[in-house]
């Protein structure tokens, strides 16, 4: 079981963050008193206890619990919302979702491969991707708009992540506005 995690721009210029999961979830709460506890429990609308699944990985087989995804989900929906502030750290992720930071981070790098921070500068990145390539906006507002406040910070990022500076990628992938 893993979550796969995409962006897709609508006609409007809207980029949103999709997750789509393998199972239905019908409450949160359970889902945060299970995640809390770390034992599998009965959710809402779930027959049985929450079932695992495994996955492979290069340590070896890890267990998932059917709500795994869920925690990333949430961890994802509030990145996504917070993605401007600049402060947008593991603790504000904490704060907002309810999980803890360790449970957090072990979600996270089960199902994504990323650490918490390094989750958050990927999706700042590839948001940062899709405004560039409308053209709209320059290069620092883009910048602004993720979450960066010094443009050589953002410009190392992106160039680890894009292998190009964020104006090579502009001028290379701006796509043509009817």
């Amino acid at each position: 079981m893993g979550a796969k995690v995409s962006l897709e721009e609508s006609e409007d210029g809207q980029t949103t963050v999709v997750i789509r999961l393998s199972n239905k979830v019908h409450s949160l709460k359970g889902i945060r008193e299970t995640s809390r506890s770390e034992e599998p429990q009965k959710l809402d609308g779930e027959n049985e206890t929450a079932e695992r699944d495994t996955q492979l990985s290069s340590n070896g087989p890890k267990h998932l619990e059917v709500n795994e995804d869920v925690v990333v989900k949430a961890v994802t929906a509030m990145i996504e919302e917070h993605l401007a502030d600049a402060n947008l750290n593991v603790q504000l992720l904490t704060e907002l979702t309810g999980f803890g930071t360790k449970l957090i981070y072990r979600r996270v790098k089960s199902v994504t491969g990323y650490t918490p921070v390094n989750y958050i500068r990927q999706l700042r990145m590839r948001r940062a991707a899709v405004l560039l390539k409308q053209g709209r906006f320059a290069v620092s507002e883009v910048m602004y708009m993720v979450g960066f406040s010094t443009q050589s910070y953002f410009s190392k990022c992106f160039s680890q992540t894009f292998g190009m500076s964020p104006v090579e990628y502009a001028r290379q992938n701006v796509q043509q506005l009817p």
